[in-house]
């Protein structure tokens, strides 16, 4: 029986790299982006001499991309935790 279980596990965790390989670039440049978005909209909000209109519309976009930001990082710690569950439970018999 453990035999049959020790080539699942392995192809598991030959998918899980490559899953990894695929997606870090992809995310950290989704993460790069919008924190630069942030900054350029807080400088709108702040800095800039535009009008009212203008800086509201600057001040809910940086509203927006930061609530991206927190909904995005919140999933992938909940894909985290669950991840680090699986194994714990696994090994805990």
């Amino acid at each position: 029986m453990l035999e049959k279980c020790i080539p699942k596990h392995q192809s598991l965790i030959e998918f899980s790299a490559k899953l990894d390989d695929i997606y870090t670039l992809p995310i950290l440049s989704h993460m790069v982006i919008f924190s630069v978005l942030m900054c350029f909209d807080t400088y709108e909000v702040i800095l800039a001499d535009v009008s009212p209109g203008t800086r509201l519309i600057f001040f809910f976009h940086m509203i927006g991309s930061f609530t991206h930001i927190i909904f995005f990082t919140y999933i992938c710690n909940g894909l985290v935790e669950e991840s680090t569950n699986i194994s714990t439970a696994s090994y805990s018999g």
